[in-house]
């Protein structure tokens, strides 16, 4: 949210079976009033602008973890050649142009997710990857005082052998970190972890099963989840829920068929007492769609209750 208008930042790209992800791929933008969101509708339409063209692009994540510092994060990942490449963009408003390449000494590989934290001078953003002396991705959190000098502040590695854990999304919760981790692995779910600096992290433990792609949102004194809720091998869904503090009833928002990878990740913003939330579902088609729902605070609680039931 920007001066009253909401900033959309998110990939384009052409649907070739059977990538999940497609081909060619663009960072696009769009500005769209609130009172729009609101009444939302399937003929509604966006008019986006490009961002980064590269034809290889994979992300969109936008935040503004300080008062006038916006930072979008972007990859490229060419597939012949498997190399990827990370970046950040810095600005004091939501508008992007430039970028710069990110590296991270000790990191053979990693990839941004989750939105950075601005906390005692430094920004740190959770990301996953591999370090030099691991052999398997690790949940990482990287840390810059001034997006030059990048380095790896810590990891989660006290991980049981049999479990893969990557996508991570993170907020600060009475004076701590707490972390939300995506296995990778059946059963799938969600792990939680906190930290009181963001250099060791304990109480490691899994929240619930059948879920990818945490995302997590600061409302009504409490931290929320959404993600990607696994149902079946071709039905998945969106659903958001309570994980802080205490793991609510799920509220499952919709749900698609088809490659549950073609859809399922989100962001949410806090709107006029509300929760705004997007996302993007599959189909049988596989030409996956951008939407939006928004949930004010009082249906929120009537839904929790509905589904405690």
């Amino acid at each position: 949210m920007y001066s009253g208008r909401i900033h959309i930042f998110f990939r384009e790209a052409k649907s070739i079976f059977p990538s999940p992800h497609g081909r060619n791929g663009k960072v696009m933008s769009t500005v769209i009033e609130p009172q729009t969101l609101y009444n939302w509708d399937n003929t509604s339409k966006i008019h986006p602008e490009p961002i980064f063209t590269s034809g290889y692009e994979m992300d969109a994540i936008v935040s503004n973890p300080a008062p006038s510092i916006f930072i979008l994060c972007t990859r490229t990942f060419e597939e012949t050649t498997r190399k990827v490449e990370v970046f950040v963009s810095i600005s004091n408003t939501p508008t992007f142009n430039e970028r710069k390449r990110v590296t991270v000494k000790g990191v053979k590989k990693f990839v941004f997710y989750g939105k950075p934290i601005y906390r005692n001078g430094a920004f740190l953003f959770t990301a996953y990857g591999l370090v030099e002396w691991e052999d398997k991705p690790k949940p990482l959190l990287i840390c810059t005082e001034n997006f030059e000098r990048w380095e790896l502040l810590s990891y989660i590695s006290s991980i049981p052998d049999h479990i893969i854990l990557n996508e991570s999304s993170m907020t600060e919760h009475d004076n701590r970190l707490h972390m939300f981790t995506r296995q990778d692995n059946l059963d799938f779910g969600i792990w939680h972890s906190k930290s009181s600096d963001g250099k060791k992290w304990n109480s490691l433990s899994k929240l619930f099963p059948y879920a990818h792609a945490p995302t997590t949102l600061k409302f009504s004194n409490s931290v929320w989840l959404s993600y990607r809720r696994i149902f079946g091998k071709n039905l998945a869904g969106i659903s958001i829920r309570r994980a802080i503090p205490n793991l609510s009833a799920e509220i499952t928002i919709d749900t698609y068929q088809g490659n549950i990878y073609d859809g399922g990740y989100s962001d949410t913003l806090t709107v006029d007492r509300g929760i705004l939330l997007f996302y993007y579902r599959g189909n049988n088609l596989r030409e996956p769609t951008l939407n939006f729902c928004y949930i004010k605070e009082e249906e929120l609680e009537a839904m929790e209750m509905e589904n405690r039931e």
